[in-house]
């Protein structure tokens, strides 16, 4: 079983440059050869997602799966089957995400989660994880930022210490069975602050059991229109997931994912597709990217070094554009969330087209070294 260690050494591999074609054993019995070899009403992709719980991530519209998961869904049909609209998005609870995977329900999870030692080794969940895609992390909204706009904790001792030295008042609402609670233990707000409820979103809301909520901060805009800190208990990755032991589905996967990145950090967007690929000045990690040149080694184009066509990342670009696109419209337009600042900045390309840090963790692993 592939350990979390994979999913480090993927995030640095882009430093170290090159890639090794995929073997022809491990595509013969790949998923991605059987999903390219289906026909008719069955050639489709079938994708988890979590379902109509929370806009922008999510959702399209509250009730129709879609969002960023469903962008990405969209991706992975354009690059492998060349039509973005042959994905069927098949919504999942978190019980559910895994045994999906295993029992063949879906091909893919972008459905929200995030890899642990527990989940990829003692577990043994069924399966690998690849490709981080976003960037989150766990919270406060309150009441009572909203009546003093000038008592958000811009840090998280000011968290803290607000929880800790404010009145009885002060009390936080958290899922019950979660480790919701026992996280914002952990950075020391008294438990006597923290009570377990059975619908946060209703015990928020009722002006009577909390004045303050806690969640996922792509979440807690569905509670309400309160502040929200602009700090994280917790920071959460969120991966691909494809079944266990199918390297050369899981490279693919994550590939589309690195691809609208990898866009993102030249910008690259979707109405620029054309002019890019007519125009001879192009930067070499795109001219690669998009399947204009070989690799010196191989021969092959980046996409046939992973069993895809040439051209898998320019359909995924037309299909639905990069990544920061890809959070502008689904992100930032529904949540009000700026990619810069939400989760630290995190979701932002770890370099820019000069090469020079972000401050963000979205590492886009290059096809080959230029």
């Amino acid at each position: 079983m592939k350990k979390l260690s994979i999913l480090l050494i993927a995030l640095f591999l882009p430093l170290a440059g090159g890639m090794t074609p995929v073997a022809a054993d491990s595509l013969k019995n790949s998923l991605l050869k059987k999903i390219k070899n289906r026909q008719g009403a069955n050639r489709i992709i079938k994708c988890g997602v979590r379902g109509p719980l929370i806009l922008g991530i999510s959702t399209i519209d509250g009730e129709t799966p879609g969002g960023m998961e469903g962008d990405l869904c969209k991706a992975v049909a354009a690059a492998v089957l060349g039509l973005e609209d042959a994905v069927e998005l098949i919504p999942l609870t978190g019980a559910q995400r895994y045994a999906a995977i295993r029992n063949g329900d879906v091909d893919l999870n972008f459905r929200v989660t995030n890899p642990s030692a527990g989940r990829d080794g003692t577990l043994g969940e069924g399966v690998d994880f690849g490709a981080p895609w976003f960037h989150d992390g766990q919270t406060v909204m309150s009441k009572l930022w909203t009546t003093d706009p000038d008592t958000v904790p811009k840090t998280l001792e000011e968290l803290v210490d607000f929880f800790t030295n404010g009145g009885s008042s002060e009390q936080i609402c958290v899922s019950a069975g979660t480790s919701i609670g026992p996280n914002l233990s952990s950075i020391g707000i008294p438990a006597g602050r923290i009570i377990e409820v059975p619908n946060q979103k209703e015990s928020y809301n009722d002006g009577e059991t909390c004045n303050a909520v806690s969640n996922l901060g792509s979440l807690l805009p569905t509670f309400g229109n309160d502040p929200v800190a602009p700090v994280l208990v917790t920071h959460l990755p969120f991966v691909t997931t494809t079944r266990e032991n199918d390297s050369a589905w899981a490279t693919a996967v994550s590939y589309v994912v690195y691809a609208t990145q990898l866009a993102a950090k030249h910008d690259v967007e979707q109405a620029d597709v054309d002019t890019v690929l007519a125009d001879p000045n192009a930067p070499g990690e795109i001219k690669e990217l998009f399947g204009l040149v070989t690799n010196s080694t191989s021969g092959l184009t980046s996409g046939e070094q992973i069993g895809l066509d040439p051209d898998y990342a320019v359909r995924i670009i037309r299909a639905v554009g990069n990544y920061n696109e890809i959070f502008e419209r689904n992100i930032t337009d529904v949540l009000g969330f700026e990619q810069d600042t939400f989760a630290n900045g995190f979701n932002q390309i770890f370099l820019d087209k000069d090469n020079n840090p972000t401050g963000g963790l979205l590492v886009p692993y290059l096809a080959s070294p230029f």
